[in-house]
């Protein structure tokens, strides 16, 4: 049952054909990849992604960041590219063999490789606006986010929990999820960075029937038809008929047949130490996880390489790693660059199904 949301190299090449975006010059659509901290690995994975031979080459990346920070790294690891820097969105131009870089803000940035510090959070929070800005202007077709430093954005004074409440507050977006991709499968979280009592506490039958149909939602704009949706119990054994605990009857059940008096084929609570495998098995296409660790450990634990978190409910597409900086290795060359491909390429699969292919 579990479908996958890749498509097939003869699709993107028709796609490619049919598709004219009138507000710039290139066939291929724009993907707005964010640096992400200077001190992190964003720049390493960024270079070694965008050179690499397995990304698809059938869009125009435009990196969002600094280009004496990709030159470093590049030399540091005895890369030889090319790039191309620009001021502004309006005079990028893109050609054959080179990286090109969008340079929005102009702020006094040093940093040390693995350390936090406030000029980096400045400078990655401020290339997540100028993407944001450009997607909802419509000038790209979607953003792809490299990780940043939460301890640097608060220094800076950016009081954010990370890139999806700040993507939400510039978007105006008032309903929104964590959602993770991967070939077999696929996540949504009704709660994310919170202390664990915190995230029990606040559950609500809302709340979790918004994630199930912000997921469907998803599914059914990825072509997916009919698709099957399980929720995961809180208490251990989906507290089994009430010997473990309340909440299932008091607030997950009741979400769960409201969601299905909209049409949406959900079930469960199921217990969360078996419903992952029965997803990757084949008997669900979405798994809708109550906190963060519990839709987080099988995700990270099988597809820690691969998964793309990808926020749900905004009006722009936004996809991103499925890690963080990485400070213990950055700079030494041994950052794995997988992951990036695979959000680049789910933003432009993405791309492909909000655009009616």
């Amino acid at each position: 049952m579990s479908r996958s949301f890749f498509f097939s190299s003869i699709e993107l090449k028709i796609y490619i054909q049919s598709i004219n975006y009138s507000n710039t010059d290139h066939m291929e659509p724009i993907i707005g990849i964010t640096m992400g901290d200077p001190a992190g690995v964003g720049p390493e994975i960024i270079i070694k992604s965008l050179l690499s031979e397995e990304r698809g080459k059938s869009i125009n990346p435009l990196v969002i960041g600094e280009t004496t920070v990709l030159k470093k790294i590049a030399g540091h690891l005895k890369i030889d590219v090319k790039f191309r820097s620009f001021d502004n969105f309006e005079s990028v131009v893109f050609e054959d063999n080179a990286i090109h870089v969008l340079e929005p803000y102009k702020g006094p940035l040093y940093y040390t490789w693995g350390k936090s510090n406030e000029t980096c959070g400045d400078h990655s929070f401020n290339y997540v606006v100028e993407g944001t800005r450009l997607c909802m202007q419509n000038k790209i077709a979607a953003l792809v986010t490299s990780p940043i430093c939460k301890e640097s954005w608060h220094l800076a004074g950016h009081k954010y929990d990370g890139h999806t409440g700040l993507l939400a507050k510039l978007t105006q977006t008032e309903s929104y999820r964590m959602m993770f991709a991967t070939d077999k499968l696929n996540v949504i979280l009704v709660t994310t960075h919170l202390p664990l009592q915190e995230a029990c506490s606040i559950l609500s039958t809302e709340s979790i029937v918004k994630t199930i149909e912000l997921g469907y939602k998803e599914l059914c704009s990825l072509k997916i038809k009919e698709p099957k949706i399980a929720v995961c119990g809180l208490n251990p054994h989906a507290s089994e008929n009430g010997l473990f605990g309340h909440e299932e009857k008091d607030t997950i059940i009741p979400a769960i047949e409201q969601a299905r008096q909209k049409g949406i084929d959900v079930t469960g609570p199921y217990p969360s130490d078996t419903v992952f495998l029965q997803a990757i098995n084949g008997h669900y296409d979405l798994v809708v996880a109550l906190y963060h660790d519990q839709g987080l450990i099988p995700v990270k634990l099988l597809f820690f390489d691969t998964a793309v978190n990808m926020t749900v409910g905004l009006p722009i597409i936004r996809t991103s790693v499925d890690h963080g900086t990485a400070f213990d290795i950055a700079g030494k060359g041994i950052v794995n660059f997988r992951n990036l491909n695979c959000a680049i390429n789910q933003a432009f699969k993405l791309t492909l199904s909000r655009n009616g292919f």
